[in-house]
């Protein structure tokens, strides 16, 4: 059986790219890395991440709401310095 696969991170990357539709359909349909927890549970993250982002784009009192969120996490509101490029830098 020399079949090939497709590693965890390639698929999380591609769902990150827009495919977590495709990716949670084929996980119900084919019942495939439903029991695997790291791999569900970042699925699941990026999928809300993703809705949220849309929302808020689309509809202006969702995008206070997520920004109001957003700011109990510190570790997602927090700026680091700026990049310096060049002489001096």
């Amino acid at each position: 059986m020399n079949e090939w696969r497709i590693s965890e991170s390639t698929l999380l990357a591609v769902a990150f790219l827009g495919g977590w539709p495709g990716a949670k359909y084929g996980q119900r349909k084919f019942r495939h890395k439903t029991r695997k927890q790291p791999f569900a549970t970042q699925l699941n993250a990026i999928a809300v991440l993703q809705v949220l982002l849309i929302l808020s784009l689309l509809i202006p009192d969702v995008r206070r709401q997520v920004s109001e969120f957003a700011s109990r996490f510190p570790i997602l509101t927090e700026t680091s310095k700026p990049v310096r490029f060049g002489p001096g830098s």
